[in-house]
């Protein structure tokens, strides 16, 4: 198995596995709030970071820089903050977890479709240089990092 299609599979088993997480939440769930340590999202610091907050977080950052690894021309400096409008059109939980697995797939299907110049382009995110590759691996401890949050929230259901 070649890296691009192992980072694919982490990748998938990841965010697979958070989404059965979502799904098997209450709607008393949702309203958790995570604590105020881990409540530093794109920046900002707030001490009422809902589990909704964290997945549009996690939504709009692994969309942002998939598209960017593929559109960024070499030396690109990639934004911190994503698209906040990208997830503004969704109201309800469900609606969440439903964006979440369309977005999914079309992230899957443009993560195994980089080509080698895209995965060996040099980007900048954060003052760091990461090759393309690199920011994809990154993407895996990142929601690691919130999935390790989410497992930290006692939920009803028991998850």
């Amino acid at each position: 198995m070649n890296e691009q299609k192992l980072i694919g599979s982490l990748f998938d088993q990841k965010v697979r596995y958070t989404l059965d997480i979502l799904t098997s939440l209450e709607e008393k769930d949702w309203q958790q709030l995570s604590h105020p340590r881990d409540s530093i999202l794109s920046r900002r610091i707030r001490n009422d970071v809902t589990i909704a907050d964290i997945i549009k977080h996690v939504v709009i950052f692994e969309h942002c820089i998939i598209d960017a690894i593929k559109s960024k021309e070499q030396g690109a400096v990639l934004s911190t903050e994503g698209d906040d409008t990208f997830c503004q059109r969704i109201e309800k939980n469900s609606d969440i977890v439903t964006c979440y697995q369309n977005v999914h797939e079309e992230n899957l299907d443009k993560m195994l479709g980089l080509q080698q110049r895209d995965l060996d382009k040099r980007l900048m995110f954060n003052d760091q240089a990461y090759t393309g590759v690199g920011l994809l691996w990154m993407l895996i401890g990142h929601h690691a990092l919130h999935l390790g949050q989410l497992r930290s929230i006692p939920f009803s259901s028991g998850m």
